[in-house]
């Protein structure tokens, strides 16, 4: 009988610490837990280590995407009760997925770029800047 828990167990999908913390806003001490956190829309516990992980690897694409994603989604919940914020936001998730761009693969190159269509939108939407809504378009 141990043998079927042990089998079991073996078979189900690893969780990080944070996954399986359910509650309340935690901090990301691994990229791991930054990218669960996001799933978990706790976007301001992942920003901070996103940031300095890029930091610490400029050229680590896939960071880059993660931050950005991040801050878009973090400006969206700031749009009416905190517009300049939101701003600012979005501008440097712009940037984020810029560099998330520069990925030599082609899926994660255009990913970048759809989601950077996303925040340039959004940009536009709530600030009516014209050169930022072509840029999405484009």
């Amino acid at each position: 009988i141990s043998n079927v828990s042990d089998e079991s167990q073996a078979s189900q999908p690893r969780v990080s610490s944070i996954e399986s913390q359910q509650t309340g806003p935690a901090e990301a001490t691994t990229f791991t837990d930054a990218v669960a956190l996001i799933r978990q829309q706790q976007y301001d516990a992942a920003i901070p280590f996103l940031r300095k992980h890029v930091k610490d690897r400029p050229y680590y694409h896939v960071g880059w995407a993660r931050l950005g994603y991040a801050l878009r989604e973090k400006a969206g919940r700031l749009l009416h009760d905190s517009p300049r914020d939101a701003e600012v936001l979005l501008e440097e998730s712009i940037s984020a997925f810029s560099r998330a761009a520069n990925h030599n693969d082609t899926e994660y190159k255009a990913t970048a770029l759809y989601d950077s269509s996303k925040a340039l939108l959004r940009l536009y939407q709530l600030t009516g800047n014209e050169e930022r809504g072509k840029q999405a378009w484009d």
